[in-house]
């Protein structure tokens, strides 16, 4: 009996992408971050795959009424933003606040939007911000003397 030997060979890719990846080797698309391997007779291909998940913010704030001149706290949640994401607050398009996950304003008026976009602190995988928008503010207003409603 002649035997033929063919050395074993594989192949490593390492690659990274946002949301899901179709690997060019078998067709099938990844959704989850893994190594995944492919054999056809002695080659092996290895895919190192990392998956970034596109992020999303929401905004609450610790005050469903606002009365004008008083603070009120604004907090951003993200989820797949990566360790330390970056905030950008924007009243009615305007920059303001710093890039922390709260936003404190005295300065409301009437519809007023609050905004905030969370940018993730992934490596190197480019993905624009995500945008979340809290419209048309109902802030009162109360001259001296006015009955103020508990809240």
């Amino acid at each position: 009996m002649n035997l033929t030997i063919i050395p074993s060979t594989s192949n490593t890719i390492t690659a990274s992408a946002c949301d899901n990846y179709t690997w060019s080797v078998n067709g099938q698309t990844y959704t989850s971050s893994g190594t995944y391997s492919f054999i056809v007779g002695c080659n092996t291909d290895i895919l190192d795959l990392t998956i970034y998940h596109t992020p999303t913010v929401f905004i609450t704030s610790d005050k469903t009424t606002v009365c004008e001149g008083r603070p009120v706290t604004f907090t951003a949640t993200s989820t797949n933003g990566g360790a330390v994401p970056v905030y950008q607050w924007k009243l009615n398009g305007q920059v303001v606040g710093n890039q922390s996950s709260t936003y404190i304003s005295s300065n409301l008026s009437n519809a007023d939007a609050v905004t905030v976009e969370v940018t993730p602190s992934w490596g190197t995988v480019a993905m624009g911000p995500q945008v979340w928008t809290n419209k048309n503010l109902d802030v009162s207003t109360y001259a001296n003397g006015d009955s103020i409603p508990r809240v």
